[in-house]
C-alpha cells in the first residue's frame, strides 16, 4: 500500500494453472483468488480512477478453450470491483491477456495495448517543461549506481540541467512522486533529504525488519557474537525493536530516515516502556488473544474491505500517543506499558485511562449475516466513552488519509447501555445517547487531514 498512488495504469499479473479447474468461486478455499482478491481491492481503494490491466500467465499450460474460458469465468466474477476500470482485451472477447512467456506468445499484443492505455490516459496529459523531462533523465541514469541521491546532489543535478529554481525541483520531484517514478517524502527533515530513484532499496529495507522469523533467521552465530540475541528474541517475540537491532539490520547512516519513514507510515511507534528506549513493530506480533474484556463498546464495521495492517496501524497510533502522553506527565506515575497482541491491545492513554481493541470478524451488525471485519474498543469507564470514541476514531481517520489513499470506508456504531444493541452512531447523536453523545461531543472534532503527525498526536 505504501507505494500505491491514484494515478498511473495498473497491471495484475496470476498464473491462470491456479484459476483453471472448474471450481466454485471462494476466497476462503482458494488461495490464488484470495490473493487476487486481495490486490484487486487495493488498487480500487488506492487508485479508484486508475485504469488496470490483467494479464494471465502460463498459456501453454492451458489446454483448449474451455479451460481458457474457466479462467475468464473466475476474472471476471473477480474484477466485478474494478469492472469501470478494467481494460478488456477485445480481440479475444476476455477481461485479461493471456501470454507465454517463453515463445513471447500474446506479449506483442500486451505491449502494443499498454501502449495505448498509457498514451491516452489522463494523467499523462498534463504538460510540463522541457527542463523537468531532462531533469528526470539525469536522476533516472544513475539508478544503476545508486539507490537514492541526498537532496544537495538532487538541486546539483537540477542547477546543471537548467533547473535552477529550488521552489521548481521540488514542484517537479513531488510529480515524479505522484506519478511512481521516485520516491521523496517530506513529512521530517530526514525524509525530505533523501530522494528514492530506485523503490526497491526501499523495499528491502523494511523486509529485514518486517519479516517472518522463522522462515528469514538472522545468522546466529553473528548475532551471538554481537550480543544481540536476546534483541533478536525480543522483536520476534514482542514485536519491540531495540535501536542496537536497527542499526545491525540497516546501516546506522539512514537510521534515521528509515525510522521516521515508517513512524510516518504507522508501521513503527517509539516505545519508551523501559530503561533502554525501543520501537514498536505491531506487524510482527504473533499471539492470538484468547480472553475477554468487559466494558462498554463501540464498533467500527469494514463492509467493504479489510487490508491487511489497518488494526496495526491503529495500534501504532494508539501506543505512539500513550507514549506521548507518558511524556507529558508531571505526575511522576508513568503509564502502564501496553498489553498487546496479534488481534488485542490494552492500552492507558492517561492515568487510569484505558482502551482495549479488539479485531476480527463478526457477522454485520445491521442482521443480513454476512460477515465483516470489525474493531472492537472497550471503555471501562463510561465517564471516557466519548472521548475514547473521538480520540479512534481520528486515528481511523489519519490512518486513512495518510496509508490507505482515503479509500477504507467503515460504519461505527455504539452499544446502548439500556438495551446493549448496537446503533449506528448517527443516531446516537440525533438521540444524544449517553455517554456517547455528551454535550459538544463529535467524533470528527480532531483534525485528521493535512496535519503532521506528531501535531495530530499533540491535539489528542
Amino acid at each position: 500500500h505504501i507505494f500505491m498512488t491514484m494515478s498511473g495504469v495498473y497491471v495484475l499479473v496470476f498464473d491462470m494453472r491456479e484459476l483453471s479447474e472448474k471450481l466454485p468461486f471462494t476466497t476462503k478455499d482458494d488461495q490464488a483468488m484470495m490473493f487476487m482478491s486481495f490486490w484487486v481491492r487495493s488498487i480500487k481503494m488506492h487508485a479508484p480512477a486508475a485504469q488496470i490491466i490483467m494479464i494471465g500467465t502460463f498459456l501453454d499450460k492451458i489446454y483448449g478453450r474451455e479451460k481458457l474460458l474457466t479462467v475468464e469465468s473466475r476474472v471476471k466474477e473477480l474484477s466485478k470491483p474494478i469492472a469501470s476500470q478494467l481494460v478488456l482485451n477485445t480481440t479475444e472477447s476476455l477481461s485479461f491477456f493471456p501470454v507465454d512467456n517463453p515463445t513471447y506468445l500474446g506479449v506483442n499484443q500486451v505491449r502494443k495495448k499498454l501502449e495505448d492505455v498509457v498514451h491516452n490516459d489522463p494523467f499523462t496529459k498534463q504538460q510540463v517543461s522541457i527542463k523537468w523531462i531532462v531533469f528526470l533523465d539525469e536522476l533516472m541514469k544513475r539508478v544503476k549506481e545508486n539507490a537514492f541521491l541526498y537532496l544537495d546532489q538532487i538541486k546539483k543535478i537540477g542547477d546543471d540541467v537548467g533547473l535552477d529554481n529550488f521552489i521548481e525541483q521540488e514542484q517537479a520531484l513531488n510529480l515524479f512522486h505522484e506519478r511512481g517514478v521516485l520516491l521523496h517524502f517530506r513529512a521530517t527533515a530526514a525524509l525530505k533529504n533523501i530522494v528514492i530513484i530506485k523503490p526497491q532499496w526501499l523495499m528491502d529495507a523494511l523486509g529485514k525488519v518486517i519479516r517472518d522469523g522463522a522462515l528469514h533467521q538472522f545468522d546466529n552465530k553473528d548475532v551471538e557474537k554481537r550480543g544481540l540475541a536476546n534483541d533478536i528474541k525480543l522483536l520476534f517475540e514482542r514485536g519491540i525493536a531495540s535501536r542496537d537491532v536497527l542499526e545491525y539490520v540497516w546501516d546506522s547512516k539512514h537510521m534515521d530516515f528509515f525510522v521516521d519513514f515508517m513512524k510516518r507510515t504507522m508501521l513503527l511507534s517509539d516505545w519508551d516502556f523501559g530503561r533502554e528506549r525501543c520501537y514498536l513493530i505491531p506487524s510482527l506480533l504473533n499471539t492470538q488473544f484468547e480472553d475477554r474484556k468487559d466494558g462498554i463498546r463501540f464498533i467500527f464495521d469494514f463492509e467493504q474491505f479489510f487490508p491487511v495492517g489497518v488494526f496495526q496501524r491503529l495500534i501504532c497510533l494508539c501506543v505512539a500517543h500513550s507514549v506521548s502522553m507518558n511524556r507529558k506527565e508531571k505526575t511522576g506515575d508513568a503509564l502502564k506499558e501496553p498489553e498487546l497482541y496479534k488481534n488485542f491491545a490494552s492500552i492507558e492513554f492517561e492515568p487510569g485511562f484505558f482502551v482495549h481493541l479488539q479485531e476480527g470478524s463478526q457477522a454485520r451488525i445491521e442482521g443480513d449475516g454476512v460477515a465483516t471485519h470489525q474493531i472492537t474498543a472497550i471503555i471501562e469507564d463510561n465517564k471516557l466513552a466519548s472521548k475514547s470514541l473521538a480520540i479512534i476514531s481520528a486515528m481511523l481517520r489519519k490512518m486513512n488519509y495518510d496509508a490507505m489513499g482515503a479509500g477504507l470506508k467503515w460504519k461505527t456504531f455504539v452499544e446502548d447501555i439500556s438495551t446493549g444493541q448496537f446503533i449506528k452512531y448517527e443516531e446516537a447523536k440525533s438521540r444524544q445517547l449517553a455517554p456517547w453523545c455528551v454535550e459538544g461531543s463529535d467524533i470528527n472534532s480532531h483534525k485528521s487531514k493535512n496535519i503532521d503527525l506528531n501535531e495530530f498526536l499533540d491535539s489528542l
